[in-house]
């Protein structure tokens, strides 16, 4: 009789203690778009948080489109961060960050020289939903693609392009930087973006618990700063 009873005082124990205190359900493969000083950065806060919450980051560098298609195929568990403009392209069930990581205008930016400005193509993203959406919007505008923002900066630094769209800490970061040496302005903010870290569904406990820190620390704020 008391060794029936201490079974059942140690299941009812057991069942108090929640599922990742013994076997913690931990993404296994995230993707990343590019590894820059910048993504690096963010990347380390991710890391930080993941070990805190008991998990290892892996990530997958990939491009923004095979990202999506990876994750739809169950070859990575979810991305980092990604616009909430992407959800519409997910077939998993998915779930993200409770509060975005990041809130943070986009804008057309451009030569201050308005020669170059009003004579040179304007240069995005190809892939970007909310560059491309900007440049259907706008038919008498000179668009060149680029795959990447490296390309696209080098490309504005040589005057190829006179614009370009980019979200503005990001560009204020690489003028702090000198990567963009050929002096520019900010024409308009199209929009304000936010970014969330999306998982696949079977992760909902792990992304409850990472909102729940998310939401104490706030790490994603010092993103930009110094």
């Amino acid at each position: 009789m008391r060794i029936v009873s201490i079974l059942v005082l140690v299941a009812l124990f057991c069942l108090t203690i929640p599922a990742y205190a013994t076997t913690p359900q931990c993404p296994q493969t995230l993707g990343m778009y590019a590894e820059n000083k910048l993504t690096l950065k963010a990347r380390h806060i991710f890391e930080g948080m993941y070990a805190k919450l008991g998990c290892k980051l892996s990530v997958r560098l990939l491009p923004p489109k095979r990202s999506v298609i990876y994750f739809n195929r169950a070859l990575i568990d979810g991305e980092l961060y990604r616009l909430e403009d992407i959800e519409k392209s997910y077939t998993k069930t998915f779930v993200r960050s409770q509060a975005p990581l990041l809130s943070i205008p986009a804008s057309l930016w451009a030569s201050t020289d308005p020669e170059i400005y009003s004579t040179r193509p304007l240069g995005y993203i190809k892939g970007y939903a909310w560059q491309e959406r900007f440049i259907g919007q706008k038919p008498l505008l000179t668009p060149v693609a680029y795959m990447n923002e490296d390309d696209l900066y080098v490309a504005f630094n040589k005057g190829v392009i006179g614009s370009f769209l980019g979200n503005d800490p990001y560009v204020d970061f690489l003028q702090k930087e000198g990567l963009l040496s050929a002096p520019l302005k900010k024409i308009m903010t199209i929009e304000t973006r936010h970014f969330y870290h999306y998982l696949n569904a079977k992760y909902a406990p792990f992304m409850q618990r990472f909102s729940e820190l998310l939401a104490k620390e706030d790490n994603f704020a010092a993103l930009y700063q110094d």
